[in-house]
């Protein structure tokens, strides 16, 4: 479903149907947004996975001890972030279609950098930690529903996979500077010395966390424009191959009504509600992993810190989702290559299971338990098929919503099955469920797009050069 909507001309770059551009013009364009806009989106992408997993990071320090929380009232710490996103989803979603997209989205990465900011000077008070960690939420609802919306601007729909990949895969990024930093503060600490910090290392790190995100933040609204027509670093020229090679996307960007016939057509849409699926899927095997990290590195036989330093081996799973991502738009399969990802972290889930509990058999497992983590990227490939394949604004940013709301609904459920330790056969069991369905999620949305773009076809409604995964109702 795509708006047709009529804009001012003094905001928007008017393209005739006659004027014609390049390949060597659009591969220009698409260069100059690599260099000016994605690393942008990665560096916010990987901030915001760092500070809502912060909290992870800071029990191999003194915050137990130092703020009096007990592992309950933790637990309740973590859920509450998601609690504030699951509400706050549908509203933001609103607020992205009506207000200025990089303003708004800046102006919520500095908001959620002073929360991070904030856990500081919260002191012995779990409620303060408590309202802390709600707002941290309400604000980090914003970025990934923003960034998609930016993917779709700039680049072509058989762009939109590769980069997408790029963007997400920077959590895995970030985990490794994360542990890096964690470990050398959770040393310092420990050792003391000339060199010993003069404050606790989990307050350095929440303080280090949260200035970057601020900088960052005033950095994005600075930089990175509302809409590609504004964008500085382009030409008169370089905007109007933008509006071109972006016109077969078939998806309005710039309407600001809202309209709920596309929000019934994106909650009747089987596309969205499998790829919402996938999301909840992941999202049960991400938070549960994310939680109970450390206590199953370190039930392997490891010490804490050396848990800190291992979680940086996590990373492997980034340049894994682009090469994915990167074949599924060459070959315009995303839906059929992300099984692979998926079926090696089932691999890797057995191996966990099945391999003996004793210490010579520490090594298999932890290898393992690190290719288990590529389910992450049926995840972020389905977030790229809802980029690139549903149209309209508002249908686009109801699709969003429900993804963004389903990975929130995960994240409730994965630590609760955590609860048969220290084999968690459960929840091992569990993962390799939840991947082998999607699986069959994954399966069915490459059939399904078979089938709507081979119906559009005898229609003859076809989109020149935009077959496999490419498709709208």
């Amino acid at each position: 479903m795509v708006d047709y909507e009529k804009h001012d001309a003094s905001s928007r770059v008017e393209v005739a149907d006659t004027d014609h551009i390049t390949e060597q013009e659009s591969r220009r364009v698409s260069r100059k947004v690599d260099w000016n806009v994605l690393p942008v989106f990665c560096a916010v992408f990987a901030l915001q996975f760092l500070d809502k997993t912060a909290l992870t990071y800071t029990t191999a320090m003194t915050f137990f001890i130092d703020t009096g929380i007990t592992q309950d009232q933790y637990s309740w710490m973590a859920s509450i972030f998601l609690k504030a996103t699951l509400l706050t989803a549908p509203p933001t979603g609103i607020l992205l279609q009506r207000l200025p997209l990089s303003k708004f989205t800046a102006f919520s990465i500095i908001m959620w950098g002073l929360m991070v900011c904030l856990h500081v000077v919260c002191g012995r008070n779990f409620g303060a930690y408590m309202a802390v960690r709600f707002f941290l939420g309400v604000f980090e609802s914003t970025l990934s529903p923003a960034l998609m919306l930016f993917t779709q601007q700039y680049y072509k729909a058989n762009e939109q996979g590769t980069r997408t990949g790029i963007w997400a895969s920077f959590a895995t990024w970030a985990g490794f500077l994360g542990a890096g930093v964690a470990y050398g503060l959770a040393t310092a600490e420990a050792d003391g010395g000339p060199g010993a910090l003069t404050m606790p290392a989990w307050k350095a790190f929440f303080l280090f966390l949260g200035c970057s995100t601020i900088f960052v933040g005033f950095i994005f609204g600075i930089f990175i424009p509302d809409t590609p027509d504004k964008a500085r670093f382009f030409t008169a020229r370089d905007k109007v191959v933008s509006k071109i090679r972006t016109r077969d996307n078939k998806q309005e960007l710039f309407a600001k009504e809202w309209k709920w016939y596309q929000t019934v057509d994106a909650i009747t849409d089987p596309q969205v509600w499998a790829a919402s699926l996938i999301a909840f899927l992941a999202a049960i095997c991400t938070s549960g992993i994310t939680t109970f990290y450390g206590i199953m590195v370190i039930s392997l036989g490891f010490m804490p810190r050396t848990a800190i330093l291992l979680s940086m081996v996590n990373c492997w799973v980034s340049p894994f989702t682009i090469i994915i991502l990167y074949l599924g738009d060459r070959f315009r399969k995303r839906s059929l290559f992300a099984i692979i990802p998926t079926a090696v972290s089932i691999a890797g889930s057995c191996m966990v299971w099945q391999i003996p509990r004793t210490l010579s058999h520490r090594t298999p497992r932890l290898a393992g338990f690190f290719l288990s983590l590529s389910f992450a990227v049926s995840a972020i490939t389905a977030m790229s098929l809802i980029t690139t394949n549903v149209a309209g604004r508002t249908k686009t940013t109801t699709a969003q919503a429900m993804f963004l709301m389903c990975t929130c609904l995960g994240g409730f459920v994965g630590p609760k099955t955590w609860r048969d330790g220290p084999t968690y056969t459960r929840a091992w069991i569990l993962i390799i469920a939840c991947n082998a369905a999607n699986i069959c999620l994954l399966t069915f949305l490459y059939l399904y797009y078979r089938w709507q773009n081979n119906r559009r076809d005898r229609r003859g409604g076809a989109v020149p050069d935009n077959k496999g995964d490419l498709t709208d109702r």
